[in-house]
C-alpha cells in the first residue's frame, strides 16, 4: 500500500509474500524506497532466512512480537527471553534497520542503541494494534523524523494510547480501533 505524504514515498506492507524470489519481494527489497515497514505476515518472506534483511536498500523498520522474532532467528522464544542480550547483540551486528522488539516491555534497537518503553499493556496483544504502530512509525517517518526516532516516538504514544483506554475503560474487550481515538490527544502534548 502506497501512502503520499509530502512528495515522500512511504512503503508499509502487511504482506510481501512468504517466497524469497517472487516479485513482490523482490520489489521491495530492492526497490528504491524511503521507508519500509515490515510487520505481521510481511516478515515471513525473513522466517530462517534472516540474512535477506542486508538486501534491502531502503531504512526500514521492523515490529514483529516473540513470535515471529522466534521464526525469523530460528530460536526457541525460551531461548530469546532467557539469553536477550546476546540474542539481539548478535542479531544486531548484521542488521541495518530498527528493530521493535514488541514484548512488555517493547525494546527499540539501531545500531548499538537499545531503548526500552514502558508504555503499553497486554491489551496490545490484539489483532490489528502491530497495524497502528506500523501505520503510526510510518506517518512519524512522512512528517520528517528518522525511523529510529519515528519508532521511538510510535512506541511510546501507541503504548500510552493503551494505557489511557484502560484507564477509563477496562483491558477486556479493547481492540485495535479503541486506542485510535487516544493517540490524537496525545500527539497533541507535542505540538505547540
Amino acid at each position: 500500500m502506497w501512502h503520499y505524504f509530502n512528495n515522500i514515498n512511504v512503503l508499509a506492507t502487511f504482506n510481501s509474500g512468504i517466497d524469497p524470489n517472487s516479485m513482490a519481494h523482490n520489489g521491495i527489497i530492492k526497490g528504491d524506497y524511503l521507508y519500509v515497514a515490515y510487520y505481521h505476515d510481511g516478515l515471513r518472506v525473513f522466517d530462517r532466512n534472516n540474512t535477506l534483511f542486508s538486501d534491502i536498500k531502503a531504512p526500514f523498520v521492523i515490529t514483529p512480537h516473540y513470535g515471529e522474532l522466534s521464526r525469523i532467528l530460528d530460536e526457541d522464544i525460551k531461548i530469546i527471553n532467557n539469553q536477550f542480550t546476546s540474542i539481539f547483540d548478535d542479531f544486531m551486528e548484521k542488521f541495518n534497520g530498527v528493530l521493535v522488539a514488541k514484548n512488555a516491555p517493547s525494546c527499540i534497537l539501531h545500531k548499538n542503541n537499545v531503548s526500552i518503553n514502558s508504555s503499553g499493556n497486554p491489551g496490545l496483544a490484539t489483532a490489528g494494534t502491530g497495524d497502528v504502530l506500523a501505520g503510526m512509525i510510518g506517518g512519524f517517518v512522512a512528517q520528517g523524523l528518522n525511523i529510529e526516532d519515528a519508532s521511538k516516538l510510535a512506541v511510546n504514544i501507541h503504548g500510552k494510547a493503551a494505557d489511557n483506554y484502560v484507564i477509563k475503560n477496562g483491558m477486556r474487550g479493547m481492540i485495535a480501533s479503541d486506542i485510535l481515538n487516544e493517540i490524537p490527544l496525545l500527539i497533541s502534548d507535542y505540538e505547540y
